[in-house]
C-alpha cells in the first residue's frame, strides 16, 4: 500500500486559552505512527524534506546545525569526486531503511520513491541495485528496472507501530503516552492548570504539510505542537540557537583509542575559532557519511541526548511505552515474529543503515540490518520483492519455493563491481573544510595564497596568528563531531575544544604534545 499524498488524520488538541498554548494533542494509532516514523529518516532526507518544505512557503531557509552545509557541498562536488553517481543520490537521497514499512504510513513525509533494478546479464540474473547503473562485477551495469508488486511486510492492518486499540495523548513537547483519566489529571496537575473551564478542544484535520512542519519543529522547538497548530506561518521563524553543547562521554569499555583519521587544523589564536582543516579522503567520508544515518540511530549513538528540539522525547516515548501497544510483525515467508520490545530496537531506536550504505571511516558500529531479499515473478516484467530479516531477531532466509530467486545487492559505491572502496569519495584527494562543515576540493583552488586572502577575518594580514592543531578521530571524536553538526554553526571550533586527542604544532614542522 502506498501512501496517499491526500490523506488525513483527525486529531483533537486541548487548547489553554489564558497562555495561548496547546496542552497536548489526542489522536489514534495514524498520527504518533507518523511521528514515530521520523526516527527511522536518514539525516540527508530530513535535510532535503525541510528544504523543500520552506522553499514552499515564505519562511526563511531551516538549516539544521552544520549538517546543511555537508548536504550543500555534496551538491557542489558533484559525481565528479565521488566514485560512482550512485554515490551523489546515496547521500543526497537516502533509502530509509525501513522503508518497507514506512510505506504503509497513513500519511508518511519521506517521498523517496523505492526504485530498483538488476543487471541485464543472464548469466547474473538476480543481481539487484537500489540504483540504476551500479556497476555488476560481470562488468555490465543494473539498468533494467523491475516494476515491483509490492507486499506488505507488516503483520496487521491495524497500524504500522502502534496498535489503534487506545487512544494516544501526544504532549506539546512530543511525549506519548496512553489516555487515562487518571494520566489526565496527573498531567493537568503537572501543569499547573487548576480550572478545567480554561481548556478548550478544537478538532483538527492534520495533512502531510502539517506533518512535515511538525518534523522541522520537533528538531527546533520545545512546543511544536502550538507552534504548528496555533501560529499563524508567517510567524513561524526559526527560533535563536542557544544549545550548550554537552560533549558526549563514553565509557572505557565502548571507547577506542584507535585512530579512524588524522586531520591538521589551522586555529585563530587570538579568538580559538578554527578557519578551516586540511583532510583526506577519509575524513570527509566520516562527514558525509552523517547524511545516511537515520535520526533514531544518531539519538541512539548520542546515549540518547541529540540536543534537538523535543525529538528526543519521541525517542524515550517508545521506549517507555508498554510494549503491549506495539505491533508484532512477521515478515513474508519467515515463522519466526518480532516481538515488541524488539520491534522497538529494531525499526525505532536504532533502524542501522540501508544495504550498503556503510561507510568504512563511521566508527559507530551501525550495521546494515535488513538483508535476505526474493523475488518471484508475478507477471510479464511484475516482481514481489520479499525483504527478509539477517538480525538478531530473524534467522536467515532459505526457500524452496518454485520460482523464488535469492538476490544479491550490488554496492553502488563500487565503480568496478569488486573491489570495496570503503566510501563514497574517489583516492587519493584532499579537501578543505571549513568550520562549518563546507566541503571545497583542493583541487578548485587557484592558489594557496588567494584561498588564505578568501579566509576573512583578517587573516591575510595576520598570519602570525595563526597555529596549526593535530586531531587524532577516534570514536569518542567522531560523536562529538556528529552532534556538533547538529546542533551548532561551528562544528570544528566545537570539536577542538573538546578533543582530547589534539596536538599543538609549537614550532614549525615540530608536533609536540599539549
Amino acid at each position: 500500500m502506498a501512501t496517499n499524498p491526500d490523506a488525513t488524520i483527525s486529531v483533537s488538541i486541548m487548547v489553554d486559552e489564558q497562555k495561548n498554548r496547546v496542552i497536548w494533542a489526542e489522536a489514534g494509532n495514524d498520527f504518533v505512527d507518523a511521528l514515530f516514523s521520523f526516527l527511522t529518516l536518514p539525516m540527508g532526507t530530513i535535510i532535503r524534506l525541510l528544504r523543500d518544505l520552506r522553499q514552499q512557503s515564505t519562511l526563511p531557509a531551516t538549516d539544521l546545525g552544520c549538517l546543511s552545509n555537508l548536504y550543500r557541498s555534496v551538491e557542489t562536488l558533484g559525481s565528479d569526486h565521488l566514485w560512482t553517481d550512485a554515490c551523489e543520490d546515496m547521500l543526497l537521497r537516502p533509502r530509509n531503511p525501513r522503508e518497507n514499512f514506512c510505506n504503509l504510513l497513513k500519511v508518511n513525509v519521506d517521498d523517496t520513491k523505492p526504485k530498483y533494478f538488476i543487471c541485464p546479464n543472464a548469466d547474473c540474473f538476480g543481481k539487484l541495485s537500489y540504483y540504476a547503473n551500479a556497476r555488476c562485477r560481470c562488468g555490465m551495469t543494473t539498468d533494467r528496472e523491475l516494476t515491483i508488486d509490492c507486499g506488505s511486510t507488516a503483520g496487521s492492518q491495524d497500524g504500522v507501530f502502534l496498535w489503534g486499540s487506545t487512544v494516544y495523548i501526544v504532549h506539546d513537547d512530543l511525549k506519548v503516552t496512553t489516555r487515562t483519566p487518571t494520566a489526565t489529571v496527573k498531567l493537568l496537575n503537572d501543569l499547573g492548570i487548576t480550572n478545567i473551564n480554561c481548556i478548550r478542544e478544537r478538532v483538527l484535520t492534520v495533512g502531510l504539510k502539517d506533518i512535515l512542519i511538525l518534523l522541522e519543529r520537533s528538531l527546533l522547538s520545545k512546543t511544536p505542537l502550538t507552534d504548528v497548530f496555533l501560529t499563524n506561518e508567517r510567524k513561524l521563524r526559526v527560533p535563536p540557537e542557544d544549545y550548550q553543547f554537552v560533549p558526549c562521554n563514553i565509557s572505557e569499555r565502548k571507547a577506542t583509542s584507535v585512530e579512524i583519521v588524522v586531520v591538521k587544523i589551522l586555529v585563530k589564536k587570538s579568538t580559538g575559532k578554527v578557519l578551516y582543516a586540511e583532510a583526506k579522503e577519509d575524513f570527509v567520508d566520516l562527514l558525509f557519511s552523517f547524511l545516511t544515518i537515520p535520526l533514531g540511530s544518531v539519538i541512539t549513538c548520542l546515549s540518547r541526548d541529540s540536543s534537538l528540539g523535543c525529538v528526543d522525547n519521541l525517542y524515550k516515548s517508545v521506549e517507555s511505552l508498554d510494549d503491549k501497544w506495539f505491533v508484532e510483525h512477521s515478515p513474508l515467508g519467515d515463522s519466526s515474529k518480532m516481538s515488541p520490545q524488539e520491534m522497538k530496537q529494531y525499526l525505532l531506536l536504532n533502524p542501522g543503515l540501508t544495504p550498503k550504505f556503510g561507510c568504512s571511516s563511521q566508527p559507530f558500529g551501525l550495521k546494515e540490518k535488513a538483508h535476505r531479499v526474493t523475488f518471484k515473478k508475478r507477471g510479464r516484467d511484475v516482481y514481489s520483492l520479499i525483504f527478509h530479516n539477517n538480525s538478531p531477531y530473524f534467522p536467515g532466509y532459505t526457500s524452496s519455493l518454485e520460482g523464488v530467486v535469492a538476490m544479491d545487492l550490488v554496492d553502488p559505491k563500487e565503480p568496478s563491481g569488486r573491489s570495496g572502496s570503503g566510501g563514497f569519495v574517489k583516492r587519493p584527494a584532499e579537501f578543505q573544510v571549513y568550520d562549518d562543515l563546507a566541503v571545497l576540493s583542493s583541487s578548485i583552488i587557484s592558489s594557496s595564497v588567494s584561498f588564505l586572502k578568501g579566509l576573512g577575518e583578517g587573516v591575510g594580514a595576520a598570519m602570525d596568528d595563526i597555529e596549526e592543531h593535530v586531531i587524532k578521530i577516534t570514536k569518542q571524536e567522531a560523536l562529538n563531531l556528529l552532534k556538533a553538526s547538529l546542533i551548532t554553526k561551528s562544528a570544528l571550533t566545537t570539536l577542538l575544544k573538546h578533543s582530547s586527542k589534539k596536538i599543538k604544532e609549537e614550532h614549525p614542522g615540530e608536533w609536540s604534545g599539549r
